[in-house]
């Protein structure tokens, strides 16, 4: 089954997405509307990029398909974050525990597991494949967790990533993350 959301104004509900943080941010922000898809705020004279993540309500099974139409202005990089561990802050708000980053920005794709610590994260970088993506223009990116391994495709450029850290059920979603990230839609193809 498929099911595809676009991001463009009035064809969303975001009651279908929820907000989460990793436990490193102090700040909760959320996307903002543009008429073509969700941006994160920020920018050079800000001097900072808000890192806004969502995912799913509902849990997908290993063998589902996401995929994410995205862009980065200059410096950027849109993912797919997948997890089944969910947790709550001191406020209530949904906060990230163990999670996977699959990550596109100008040179390729890099693979994360993070585990949070108190106040911050630990990074493991699972892969990095390295070659060009231009900025401004928008990209596809899919990631299919296949029981110990990751396919994942950006545009034409294919891998797979062999990992213990993959739940069989997992939340997935996006996040926007080190510059102005712009996401057109979200789709998950379950197997």
């Amino acid at each position: 089954m498929i099911t595809r959301t676009s991001f463009a104004r009035s064809e969303w509900d975001p009651s279908d997405f929820r907000y989460i943080y990793s436990p490193k941010c102090r700040d909760l922000p959320e996307f903002v509307q543009e008429d073509d898809c969700i941006v994160n705020r920020g920018g050079p004279e800000a001097g900072t990029y808000d890192y806004v993540s969502m995912i799913t309500r509902r849990k997908l099974l290993s063998g589902t398909a996401i995929t994410t139409h995205c862009s980065f202005e200059k410096y950027g990089a849109p993912l797919i974050v997948l997890t089944d561990d969910v947790r709550r802050g001191k406020t209530g708000e949904l906060r990230f525990g163990f999670h996977m980053e699959i990550v596109a920005y100008e040179n390729g794709v890099n693979v994360w597991h993070l585990e949070p610590k108190p106040g911050d994260v630990k990074a493991e970088a699972i892969r990095r494949e390295k070659f060009t993506v231009p900025a401004g223009k928008i990209i596809t990116l899919t990631v299919r967790p296949m029981g110990k391994k990751l396919e994942i495709t950006l545009d034409n450029y294919s891998f797979t990533v062999e990992t213990d850290y993959l739940p069989q059920k997992f939340y997935a979603g996006i996040t926007a993350c080190e510059g102005i990230n712009r996401f057109y839609d979200f789709v998950t193809d379950e197997a």
